[in-house]
């Protein structure tokens, strides 16, 4: 029997053969996909992990001329790895946690402020609950400008759980974040709280 007549006589199984085919193929570029996703996972976290390292030996130990000369971002970050390494050796993280100096607290929030609130600020407070959520709206009074602090506190206040006189309000919520972005500068904010770290040597 030819070809052409195999086809004509048992075309459903060629059928069956390519769909299988296709199948394959869709669950070799599924697997494929699968294992660059997790390698970059790996990948990503292994970085963090080395950073924080570093930025945790770095700034150890930290002075104020060291602050002073260490640029705004890396300083955030530094001082949050240190805080971060403490509370990860201790039995009681919270505890650890709450008994650190208020101004790293403070920075350990403005860092995760700086990850979370850059499309939305609703996002940092989506992703960070107290205190560190409380913390950043304390922070956000001191070191930003005043229309920018009340944007943060209101905001705050829609999303505190213990707060009875605010209700959710999604549409308001979205104007507040529309507002954000046109008054929110990343690479300020971070001066600013720089310069909330250096002043708190002489606290």
């Amino acid at each position: 029997m030819g070809l052409t007549e195999a086809l004509k006589e048992y075309w459903y199984l060629f059928l069956v053969l390519l769909a299988l085919i296709l199948v394959l193929v869709w669950a070799v570029k599924k697997a494929a996909a699968a294992v660059v996703k997790h390698n970059t996972v790996v990948t990503r976290e292994r970085e963090y992990l080395e950073r924080f390292t570093e930025l945790n030996k770095k700034y150890s130990g930290l002075t104020k001329e060291a602050a002073r000369s260490a640029p705004a971002a890396e300083l955030i970050e530094g001082v949050t790895a240190v805080l971060q390494r403490r509370i990860e050796k201790s039995p009681d993280r919270l505890a650890e946690f709450n008994a650190a100096p208020e101004w790293q607290r403070m920075t350990y929030a403005a860092y995760y402020f700086t990850q979370d609130a850059g499309e939305a600020l609703s996002g940092f407070f989506k992703n960070n609950g107290k205190p560190t959520d409380a913390l950043l709206t304390e922070l956000a009074g001191r070191v930003c400008p005043d229309s920018l602090a009340r944007i943060v506190r209101e905001m705050y206040s829609m999303y505190d759980g213990d707060n009875d006189r605010v209700s959710f309000d999604k549409k308001r919520v979205e104007e507040l974040d529309a507002n954000f972005r046109e008054q929110y500068d990343k690479d300020e904010f971070c001066e600013r709280v720089k310069e909330f770290i250096v002043s708190s040597f002489d606290r």
